[in-house]
């Protein structure tokens, strides 16, 4: 009796865990780390306030949950790829690891590793759920419920014509898909979003003021203007690389800024070498153009470069991750 009470306790728990009510707000990656927590989970009784109280837990860990969702997203689109990246000049400049900031650019991004064969009727179900996870983020930071027209749809529903590499739309972005080389290349419709995403995850990680009305004129500029001078940064920093013992690693030395993996010495030395490269490469760059890099973290002092920046910094998540009305729904 015990043993049978258990199994039903374990199934109901997992019901839960794996319920549309969790399962439609959270990535599939944010599911899986709660999922991680089952074996403590389920030692609670199965009780409707029980329930509750695992909901309303999640709830109040809403806004760390998506953070991290943001980040997964954020990770995925520049650790593999690196052009989809630019650099800019972080807030705290006295970290070494956070000279080295970038965000995402807001015109294209590509992500490899989905080829599929001209027989393939279907897109991988693997690659189905990351495209879930991107329209939960990128709903999730325009505030709204995850759309119908989503990128999941569009490869579930449309996959042969994106096979014939068609450009097709959804919610938030118009994508390419090159099956024989693997690669989906995504067009923003929604720049305003991935500079929401950018703020969250640069902010997360200290790249940038908690409030961007305490950034300087300078700072802001180097920031918003980092796809402009991407390319002749990233010439610079291959200038800089020249100078170094690891010429011959331009190509790595910009995947190491935004994969830092740092297994070995001698990574970990490429990394701070890369860094070092980058932070010369954008002084120069930024200087030529007029910024004064010395200025980057004096606080803003002007009236309406004071609005302009409260503009940028605002709320980024206003949807509850479990909204009180749904937490009373539970059906035990």
């Amino acid at each position: 009796m015990s043993v049978r009470y258990l199994e039903l306790k374990d199934r109901a728990w997992s019901a839960i865990l794996r319920s549309a009510l969790v399962s439609d707000k959270l990535s599939s990656k944010a599911q899986r780390r709660i999922e991680s927590e089952f074996e403590t989970i389920k030692q609670l009784e199965y009780t409707e306030s029980n329930i509750h109280g695992f909901l309303l837990g999640l709830a109040q860990a809403g806004s760390e949950i998506q953070i991290q969702m943001a980040i997964d997203v954020f990770d995925l689109f520049t650790r593999y790829v690196s052009d989809n990246t630019v650099f800019y000049k972080g807030w705290v400049s006295n970290d070494a690891h956070r000279t080295c900031a970038y965000r995402i650019k807001t015109t294209r991004m590509i992500l490899t590793g989905y080829s599929h064969s001209g027989w393939s009727r279907n897109f991988s179900y693997d690659g189905l759920r990351l495209l879930a996870d991107f329209d939960k983020v990128f709903a999730m930071l325009d505030g709204v419920t995850p759309p119908a027209n989503g990128l999941e749809n569009l490869f579930r529903n449309h996959f042969e014509e994106l096979k014939q590499k068609k450009r097709l739309s959804s919610a938030y972005f118009d994508v390419r898909y090159h099956s024989g080389v693997g690669t989906i290349h995504f067009f923003p419709t929604r720049p305003d979003l991935i500079d929401r995403l950018n703020r969250l995850v640069g902010q997360h990680r200290k790249w940038l003021p908690e409030n961007m009305a305490e950034a300087s004129e300078d700072f802001l500029k180097q920031y918003t203007s980092a796809e402009k001078f991407d390319a002749e940064i990233r010439k610079e920093f291959a200038s800089q690389a020249g100078e170094t013992s690891y010429s011959r690693y331009y190509n790595f030395g910009i995947k190491c800024l935004v994969n830092p993996t740092a297994n070995t010495r001698e990574m970990d030395e490429h990394y701070k070498q890369a860094v070092a490269c980058m932070d010369r490469a954008t002084t120069v760059v930024l200087e030529r153009k007029g910024i004064n890099v010395q200025a980057l973290l004096t606080s803003a002092s002007s009236g309406c470069a004071h609005a302009a920046r409260s503009q940028l910094a605002a709320p980024m998540l206003s949807l509850p991750l479990f909204p009180m009305e749904s937490q009373s729904a539970v059906c035990i």
